[in-house]
């Protein structure tokens, strides 16, 4: 009787919603997924999962998002028009309209906006919010930092309690830290900025210059 179900009030849009969701769950466990506790999370119908991909409690997949195979979302997880690459976990964060790539971790507690684009064998930390920024291969920020309108080399360690400053109450403005960098921690990067490859900031400096290759700067 599933087929000639009305809705005339929202508790007949719940039991739909409800038939759609386990249609859906079903076709995907059938596919190579588990879903560790299918009740608490939701699908959206454009989503495309991989097989071997394991979906935790309280997992949500919405818009056109497509995990690769052999990932573990959640649990409590958002995941929204964004693309996670293999072999990536994503741990009690929210994806917003970005591009993971391979053998990425997420959070705890991370925060991925619109317009990221974060390359094979990265580790974004717990408390990290990052915003229309390009991280190349295995870029590390790992703690309470805020990462925005950047590019970032390869291979740069990102310090706990960093801070680019993209936004003077006018315009955003970019900051670019070359490959190979390590910045210090509770550092400020005032963009528009520009770091060399190989470039060292002293703990707990405020960056408003360009800093060249091979340098260390301290302070401001």
């Amino acid at each position: 009787e599933e087929e000639i179900q009305g809705i005339n009030n929202r508790i007949d849009l719940a039991k739909c919603e409800e038939i759609f969701q386990k249609r859906i769950k079903t076709r995907h466990m059938i596919s190579g997924v588990t879903f560790i506790n299918p009740q608490t999370s939701t699908i959206s119908e454009e989503s495309e999962i991989g097989i071997d991909v394991i979906i935790e409690a309280n997992s949500h997949l919405r818009g056109a998002t497509k995990i690769a195979d052999n990932c573990i979302i959640g649990p409590n997880s958002l995941i929204e028009d964004s693309m996670i690459g293999k072999h990536s976990n994503v741990i009690n964060s929210t994806i917003f309209n970005s591009e993971i790539m391979e053998n990425v971790c997420i959070g705890p507690y991370s925060h991925i906006r619109p317009g990221c684009s974060i390359s094979s064998n990265c580790k974004i930390g717990n408390f990290v919010e990052i915003k229309n920024s390009i991280l190349n291969k295995s870029v590390k920020i790992n703690h309470l930092s805020y990462v925005g309108d950047s590019n970032i080399g390869k291979f740069t360690n990102i310090g706990a309690g960093t801070i680019t400053a993209n936004y003077d109450g006018i315009k955003k403005s970019i900051t670019n830290i070359g490959a190979n960098c390590s910045i210090g921690s509770n550092s400020v990067l005032i963009a528009p900025i520009t770091l060399g490859d190989s470039v060292t900031i002293g703990a707990g400096s405020v960056i408003n210059k360009t800093v060249k290759s091979n340098s260390l700067a301290i302070s401001r």
